[in-house]
């Protein structure tokens, strides 16, 4: 998969149309005629009793890239007519969105299947070109939404999918519903002005990758 440089712009949230329901049906909080709460499955919402769906830092992730969209040459990715025609059933879609501002690339990386049921990870290997530098180390970022990463509907089900929540479970179930980085951030070595970086994203799975570098690059 390669990102490419491309003149035009990207809106500052639009989410793929098969990347919203893997995610938009989470437990929804509602009051009791006793003032309690339970959890129901609500779609079309992005919080629920102040706990933040997965689909919410989908758009999280969308909010941290450019606005000038890049072009991304890819050779696992589905056909739209087919993925509206048939939607996404025979084999799992894995594609990319790329932006850039001064000093940044973001890439967008989704592993999806109709059947919302985990699946073995998609080996992908990015290839960056036509980087603004020749040479030097940039600062990469790795931003993750999974069934272990950014996800508050997955740590609700290993609790047992409380009805009424504990206060300590809530405080857990919310910061579960933030936004996560994979790991510490990593520096990526760049040279004749390409980069290669390996992601390993589960299925129903999203990466968000950012790469930093000087003002002033070589």
């Amino acid at each position: 998969m390669a990102v490419k440089r491309k003149a035009s712009w990207l809106p500052r949230s639009p989410i793929h149309p098969h990347l919203q329901p893997t995610f938009d049906c989470r437990p929804q909080a509602r009051a009791e005629g006793n003032g309690g709460t339970q959890c129901v499955c609500q779609l079309r919402s992005l919080a629920s009793n102040g706990i933040d769906k997965p689909v919410l830092n989908v758009l999280r992730m969308f909010s941290r890239m450019g606005r000038q969209r890049l072009a991304v040459e890819r050779n696992a990715a589905l056909w739209l007519d087919a993925i509206t025609r048939q939607g996404v059933r025979e084999k799992p879609e894995v594609s990319a969105l790329a932006s850039r501002e001064a000093n940044q690339l973001s890439v967008l990386v989704w592993h999806y299947h109709d059947d919302d049921v985990p699946g073995p990870d998609a080996a992908v290997m990015l290839t960056l070109g036509g980087l603004p530098f020749a040479s030097g180390d940039a600062r990469l970022q790795h931003f993750r939404i999974d069934q272990e990463h950014s996800n508050a509907f997955s740590v609700w089900q290993r609790m047992g999918s409380p009805q009424s929540p504990t206060p300590e479970q809530y405080v857990t179930l919310e910061k579960a519903g933030q936004l996560a980085a994979l790991g510490p951030s990593e520096t990526l070595r760049v040279e004749k002005r390409h980069g290669f970086i390996g992601v390993y994203p589960s299925a129903p799975g999203v990466s968000l990758l950012l790469l930093e570098w000087a003002r002033s690059p070589r």
